[in-house]
């Protein structure tokens, strides 16, 4: 086995929970999955010695392999090739079996395995009454599933393709079949599926340029979903109105999503709704981004619902750069009780890694956003890296807190108005529409610094002018009030 391949072995146990780890070491302790006693050695080893180094050296394999497979010490600096291909034999072999265990606890998590992996094995064994007890028993969950999202229809898709397999072996597909429930469960399975992957298309080809897509087989498509029992259908009819939302991006559309997912919440399983909630915050970005300030209402009340119904954390981690919006728009609409309640109540969602520098960034907005700039500025300053977005959100509050706080002009200053210009300007990870609203904030937030310490001839009325002509703009609002400030 190559280096890279012992590189993924040992990559793969290091993404494996203490939990799994233990789970694994009784899985490779059972005979069944594991008839060799020098597997369970080697993983003791590399539990040992590997999954805390950085990089599995030359020097952790010799490790590895003396204390593993050597009843002695070994005099020796490096392994010899066939040491090297026996350590690489076992290292293949316990990587598939770590992979074999991964599978089987998929399988033990995931209940829609058992349509397609026990019901034909019960069928093909002539074991009619169980397979028929657990079809029963599948059927009635099913019909009492108020909230049916695409796996709903997977699961009923499975189920009666296990009845049409049962007909035909049973030879009574003469008198009796299934195919209009079959073919109706296979239809709306496969429409909900299509319908997300183009919502999917059309979103990332919205926000990157050189996004280009196939859309030919989706027209193929419309005779099918013309037909009533699908244009009745709650999950195709949400996923069409988001689809109108994205290529529309009219108001209309907007409004018609959130008065649909308003009305059917109880009817929409929360990994659902939380996609959509989230689209709906997209929309309300772009058009803040254009300088409708009125949006940030709407995004707050929005936010407000998905912590009432609980769709801001998922799998105990809430996404920081979420959490970074809601404090935002919170505080922009002048709700900092709210703000920081839901801060404080969210810090032990955030990713470990980076928990104090998210919390102390959110401070440090809800400070900024109270007025008190010297401290906005001291939590700001305890912010260490955390990705490229926190990274843009800080260059601009810690300007803002500058333009607050500094009581003359000061060139330093206008140089960092300039370097964060040219950081915009170079930043290509931004889609064209996100890096035109910061290179535009930067321009006119620079104008605003020499108007307010009087180095400059533009007057606030051509300011405005120029800002009122820009497409997209970041933080308007703020720059409105800057300029309302100025003029008096």
């Amino acid at each position: 086995m190559s280096k890279t391949r012992i590189s993924l072995l040992v990559e793969l146990l290091k993404s494996f929970s203490e939990k799994e780890l233990d789970a694994f070491t009784k899985f490779m302790d059972s005979a069944y999955f594991n008839e060799d006693q020098k597997l369970v050695d080697l993983l003791k080893k590399i539990k040992r010695y590997a999954l805390k180094a950085e990089k599995f050296t030359e020097d952790l394999q010799l490790k590895v392999y003396e204390d593993a497979f050597c009843d002695k010490p070994l005099k020796q600096t490096e392994l010899t090739k066939k040491q090297s291909v026996f350590l690489n034999n076992k290292q293949h072999k316990l990587l598939r079996l770590a992979e074999q265990f991964l599978m089987i606890e998929n399988f033990k998590a995931n209940s829609n395995t058992k349509p397609e992996f026990l019901y034909p094995t019960l069928i093909d064994r002539n074991q009619i009454n169980l397979y028929q007890r657990h079809i029963k028993n599948e059927t009635k969950k099913l019909d009492k599933q108020i909230k049916r999202g695409i796996d709903f229809y997977n699961k009923q898709y499975k189920i009666q393709e296990a009845r049409l397999d049962l007909l035909i072996k049973n030879g009574a597909i003469r008198k009796e079949d299934n195919y209009d429930e079959l073919n109706y469960y296979l239809d709306a399975y496969y429409l909900v599926s299509k319908l997300n992957y183009y919502l999917g298309q059309i979103t990332l080809k919205n926000v990157y340029q050189n996004k280009h897509y196939q859309f030919s087989s989706l027209s193929r498509i419309s005779s099918l979903l013309s037909l009533k029992q699908y244009t009745t259908n709650l999950l195709i009819k949400i996923h069409l109105s988001n689809i109108h939302l994205i290529e529309t991006q009219s108001k209309q559309a907007f409004n018609n999503l959130l008065e649909t997912l308003v009305v059917n919440h109880s009817l929409l399983p929360s990994e659902i709704l939380r996609i959509f909630y989230v689209n709906l915050t997209n929309y309300c970005a772009a058009q803040i981004r254009k300088g409708h300030s009125d949006y940030y209402k709407n995004l707050f009340d929005i936010y407000k619902v998905m912590d009432q119904y609980n769709l801001l954390v998922l799998d105990y981690l809430i996404d920081s750069i979420i959490l970074k919006n809601i404090i935002n728009v919170s505080c922009v609409v002048k709700e900092f009780e709210w703000a920081d309640k839901i801060l404080e109540h969210h810090k032990k969602f955030i990713y470990n890694e980076f928990k104090d520098s998210v919390y102390f960034y959110n401070k440090g907005v809800i400070a900024f956003h109270e007025k008190k700039y010297v401290s906005a500025q001291d939590w700001f300053l305890k912010v260490d890296k955390i990705n490229d977005t926190y990274e843009l959100g800080l260059r601009i509050f810690m300007l803002q807190c500058i333009y607050e706080t500094e009581p003359d002009f000061n060139d330093a200053t206008k140089q960092s108005f300039e370097s964060a210009k040219q950081f915009f300007k170079r930043n290509t990870k931004l889609s064209v529409l996100k890096r035109t609203s910061y290179i535009n904030l930067i321009s006119i937030f620079t104008d605003l610094y020499r108007s307010k310490h009087q180095t400059t001839k533009n007057t606030i009325s051509k300011i405005t002018n120029k800002m009122n002509n820009m497409e997209v703009i970041h933080i308007k609002k703020w720059l409105c009030e800057k300029i309302d400030e100025l003029a008096q």
